[in-house]
């Protein structure tokens, strides 16, 4: 099996080592790698594991010339279509991701390809055609929230797809997604044994926001409103409240101390004594672990993280939207701030067992709970041939 992610340098991402650390048992991966000098690929050589650096080029001063012609020609007949400027870029990305499958599949020949997060491109189809030219399978999987009116993640065409939970093929995308595909049940990419080596606090509430620019906080209202929603319902808690963003701007800053100084309680992006932490740079499942109550606005996909740990949470949901859990388990949505407020306290008095019980309607169709070797499992089962 050919393994792919995007990383190049900087800490390694999250995604790649719960991938790397169910997958490297395992002795018949190609692991491609993008940098020398980055932790992933030093991770792979002192592991001894079969890796291959950078991408496999056309071979021979022939081939590369013919392959600088093909992108040539494609180019000047797109731009002399009178086409948009933007459409002929996105065409000609096409055009390369078609070079390079073709070239990478057709020297390699592998049973089955799995890139992280390959759902996010548009290019992925291309990937398919070109493994099936030889053979292989793509393998894909869900890796966000994927709220109905996420249109990029409408269309997707693999051999075998991981779902979060039944319900995405059944409900949310029955209409666009394609019938001859294999579905599997996967759930969340989460750590199996999340936790610090150091002594941890402990939060009341941690409170989860989604990827966005200033301009976009400064544009919409409701990203506003959830974080002042966050700390209304927590004054009664009287505890620091833990903030984990997803990137890190100078508006999310400002926004949350405005809330912080409105409400009189305090935040904190600082796990450990001594250690201080960016507002975005903590892992989500040692977030959750280190926390009573996650609150989790609308579409990010902390919620099936916390689904997967049994970690007691509830969603802010934006008043336009149906969120996927709300049909089977209404009380862990909610959409203003009284209502909020009346949740975070029910859920204070709650035992975590009760929870569980509580959300039990949501696993299988809406998430899974993690077992610690699930993605392993998914990868051994999209290799079967007979789909048993």
């Amino acid at each position: 099996m050919l393994f792919d992610q995007t990383f190049v340098s900087g800490p390694l991402q999250f995604e790649i080592e719960v991938f790397y650390n169910q997958l490297k048992k395992r002795d018949d991966i190609l692991y491609l790698c993008h940098n020398r000098k980055n932790v992933f690929y030093e991770m792979l050589v002192r592991d001894g594991k079969n890796t291959l650096y950078h991408r496999p080029g056309v071979k021979g001063v022939a081939g590369k010339i013919t392959v600088l012609k093909q992108l040539v020609l494609f180019y000047v007949r797109a731009l002399t279509s009178r086409m948009d400027e933007r459409l002929v870029f996105e065409l000609f990305k096409i055009k390369y991701k078609e070079i390079f499958y073709t070239s990478l599949f057709g020297g390699l020949r592998p049973k089955a390809f799995l890139k992280i997060r390959a759902d996010m491109d548009p290019c992925h189809p291309i990937a398919t055609w070109a493994v099936h030219r030889h053979g292989g399978l793509n393998i894909g999987y869900m890796h966000g929230s994927y709220l109905p009116y996420e249109a990029v993640f409408a269309l997707i065409d693999f051999d075998v797809y991981g779902l979060l939970g039944t319900g995405f093929q059944t409900d949310v995308y029955r209409g666009c997604w394609p019938t001859g595909m294999k579905y599997l049940l996967l759930g969340p990419i989460s750590n199996e044994a999340p936790g610090m080596p150091c002594k941890q606090k402990k939060f009341q509430a941690a409170v989860f926001t989604t990827s966005t620019s200033d301009d976009l906080w400064m544009q919409d209202s409701f990203l506003y409103e959830f974080i002042d929603a966050c700390f209304y319902s927590l004054q009664d808690q009287k505890q620091t409240v833990f903030m984990r963003t997803k990137g890190v701007y100078p508006e999310h800053v400002r926004v949350i101390e405005e809330a912080s100084m409105k409400y009189g309680l305090p935040w904190t992006a600082e796990l450990q004594e001594g250690v201080e932490c960016s507002v975005s740079n903590t892992p989500i499942d040692v977030v959750l672990d280190v926390c009573e109550i996650a609150i989790i606005m609308d579409i990010s996909s902390c919620a099936w993280n916390a689904l997967a740990m049994k970690k007691k949470f509830v969603v802010y949901a934006h008043p336009a939207s149906e969120h996927v859990f709300e049909k089977e388990v209404p009380f862990v949505v909610v959409r203003n701030k009284n209502e909020l407020r009346q949740r975070i306290n029910a859920l204070s008095e709650m035992t975590d067992e009760d929870f569980a019980k509580l959300i039990l309607p949501l696993i299988g169709k809406c998430g899974i709970y993690d077992t610690g070797s699930r993605i392993a499992d998914f990868v051994q089962r999209s290799l079967k041939e007979d789909w048993t």
